[in-house]
């Protein structure tokens, strides 16, 4: 009788982990193991809450207004070409942010997997399959619901345009692998943490209002926004501010109470 599960079932589920808690959810996987099916089983009612423990603990919403901002400048102002109101008079605004939710989703997935700062090219995978998967989705839509998805021309324009907006702001807000400590002797000056925090903290805060103040530009310049007729989106970009700032007094004075 086995004792273990088999090893491809055991790494393939491990797969699906986030590593952080990877080595821990095996091992009570193993403990209880009983046979193959009651492993499976086992690990799917499992899964959702582990991944959703980890966004928990890496989801950050100044970084998420941030890339929201960027993706909704890269595909809303792609689709100027075809004029400023393009995206109204084709009612294709649920489209715009069914891809940007989805590109979004990903991106918060891949900060619960790999919550470190990685190198330039894992950087890059990753807005990768954000952007492969918010394709997919407007792939999968076309077949259900053609009038909810973009024309192919703004998907190619809007995703060359945010592949390096989007890069900036993770960069600005998750560091970098090159961005540690000075050390001297093995040991670090005292002040030099505090200090790139600090500038990292600064350089995300420019970054993030730079993308807020371009989203804004993009929606108020809209020949079909009206402050009479429109008074939920002027609500909205109120709203948005007013969470961003709120994030980041919260942040700052965090980071003083340290």
């Amino acid at each position: 009788m086995e004792t273990r599960p088999p090893r491809l079932i055991e790494q393939a589920v491990g797969f699906f982990i986030p590593p952080a808690c990877r080595e821990h959810i095996l091992g009570d996987l193993y403990e209880r193991y009983s046979s193959p099916v009651q492993y499976v089983l086992e690990a799917l009612s499992t899964l959702p809450f582990v991944i959703a423990s980890q966004v928990r603990r890496t989801f950050r919403l100044d970084l998420f207004v941030a890339e929201a901002a960027a993706l909704y400048i890269a595909f809303g102002g792609a689709s100027v070409a075809a004029g400023p109101a393009y995206l109204y008079d084709r009612g294709a605004l649920i489209p715009l942010a069914i891809l940007v939710g989805v590109a979004l989703m990903v991106l918060v997935l891949a900060d619960a997997y790999n919550p470190r700062p990685g190198s330039s090219s894992a950087r890059r995978l990753e807005i990768g399959i954000a952007l492969a998967g918010a394709f997919a989705s407007q792939t999968i839509i076309r077949l259900i619901h053609p009038q909810w998805t973009l024309p192919v021309w703004v998907l190619l324009a809007g995703g060359a345009v945010s592949i390096p907006m989007l890069r900036m702001t993770r960069v600005s807000f998750r560091g970098d692998r090159r961005d540690k400590p000075i050390i001297a002797d093995g040991v670090a000056p005292p002040d030099e943490v505090p200090r790139r925090s600090a500038k990292g903290y600064r350089k995300a805060w420019r970054v993030s209002l730079i993308w807020l103040a371009g989203a804004l530009v993009v929606m108020l310049n809209s020949p079909q926004f009206r402050l009479q007729s429109g008074l939920w989106q002027f609500g909205a970009a109120v709203l948005l501010i007013a969470i961003f700032l709120t994030t980041a007094v919260l942040k700052s004075k965090k980071g003083d109470e340290r």
